[in-house]
């Protein structure tokens, strides 16, 4: 085909790609190339590509998720060995201002205290438990109503509440 001096070529169908190519076109996209590249790289129209590309798309996001599982995994070993360090050396410490003749200096002991409160809320989120204290209360049904009345003046309804206990999970 040849449009005003300009010789254009027909893409070729996604069929019509020898096995070896279509495998580098999937797996270029499973590495991220951009379908466009791939596309005209192969000599393949990109819409083509595009139906190619929505099959192999859950394909890639499982090969992601697998990605970051394997690096969390391996940054979960590495973290265990590096707080199983830290808390030789913090009982060492500890130790060692326990075990001195002199007492320990105000500046010691508010490090001290940071780092047993530290502990604390490590203990407590493996526990499942709250990390921190506030002094906020739970609001009542009536509180909630007449914030959420109030949060829309023109609101004419009125707002039901279903309340759920543990029971009813």
């Amino acid at each position: 085909m040849e449009i005003s001096g300009i010789h254009m070529s027909k893409n070729k169908k996604f069929t019509e790609l020898t096995q070896e190519e279509q495998d580098k076109a999937r797996n270029d996209y499973l590495c991220y190339q951009p379908v466009s590249k791939i596309a005209k790289n192969l000599g393949v129209n990109r819409t083509t590509l595009d139906h190619h590309a929505r099959k192999w798309h859950t394909e890639r996001e499982l090969l992601r998720s697998e990605l970051f599982a394997n690096f969390a995994a391996g940054k979960q070993t590495e973290f265990v060995g590096l707080s199983e360090s830290s808390l030789s050396i913090l009982k060492k410490g500890l130790d060692y201002l326990n075990n001195r003749t002199e007492p320990p200096s105000v500046k010691e002991m508010g490090q001290i205290a940071k780092i047993f409160e530290t502990l604390d809320k490590i203990m407590r989120l493996e526990a499942g438990d709250p990390t921190s204290i506030t002094a906020e209360k739970p609001l009542s049904i009536k509180e909630i109503k007449a914030q959420l009345k109030s949060a829309d003046p023109f609101n004419t309804e009125e707002i039901e509440v279903v309340e759920y206990t543990e029971d009813d999970k």
